[in-house]
């Protein structure tokens, strides 16, 4: 793990920092879901300095991959495409916002939840305290509900310029033979649901059945080797 591993890491992190700050300051109903995933691309452009016009200028930093704008029971990995019907973001949507920066290939990934309506909150902030600590149960509606980790998603390794290496960390637990080694790069990913906790591919998104996803953080293994 050598100084420009940790120095691209860093900046990709600031630069994401930086625009996830903004976005909340944008991201309110009325708002396409087009316009938004553009601005949050034109901001990392912005403050990579690489606008990608140029030959070879997007390989050297900025949008590390497509964002991702998942309302309610979309999951993950729904992005606007231009020419379909606009997407308009209403009071009493949950919007999954995961984008991505890289330097030099080396990609910072981080999502979070938003939600307008209050009704939300508990469980927006159950499965954020469930990053750490484990996933229980909310208040919802005026009902009790169990808030369970969804079972056929996980979080991911990430390889340069590539989102999803060849290693997962599963939600639930798992027989596995993969580990944890120096200078691995992972994406934690925590998705609670108050659903059957079981996601199914859809035509246009990659997986539906959980309603909020304020995770996954970039977590890098230093020495010494967990395996």
């Amino acid at each position: 793990m050598n100084a420009e591993f940790l120095n691209d890491y860093r900046k990709a992190a600031e630069v994401h920092r930086q625009v996830r700050q903004h976005v909340p300051t944008i991201a309110s109903p009325g708002i396409s879901m087009s316009q938004l995933a553009d601005e949050i691309e034109d901001g990392v452009r912005a403050l990579t300095n690489h606008q990608g016009l140029e030959a070879g200028d997007a390989f050297k930093a900025g949008v590390g991959f497509p964002t991702g704008l998942c309302l309610n029971n979309v999951a993950a990995h729904w992005a606007s495409n231009p020419g379909a019907k606009e997407v308009i973001l209403q009071y009493d949507d949950v919007l999954k916002i995961d984008f991505g920066v890289h330097v030099s290939g080396r990609i910072v990934d981080s999502a979070f939840t938003v939600a307008f309506n209050p009704a939300y909150d508990s469980l927006l902030a159950a499965v954020k305290a469930a990053t750490n600590t484990g996933l229980k149960e909310v208040e919802l509606n005026r009902e009790i509900i169990p808030v369970k980790a969804v079972r056929n998603i996980t979080g991911h390794k990430i390889l340069r310029y590539k989102i999803h290496g060849d290693k997962q960390v599963p939600f639930a637990k798992t027989a596995t033979t993969q580990c944890m080694e120096d200078g691995d790069v992972f994406a934690i990913e925590t998705f609670g649901t108050t659903g059957k906790a079981y996601l199914r591919d859809d035509p246009g998104s990659m997986a539906k059945g959980a309603i909020s996803m304020p995770a996954p953080q970039v977590y890098i293994i230093p020495p010494p080797s967990r395996c």
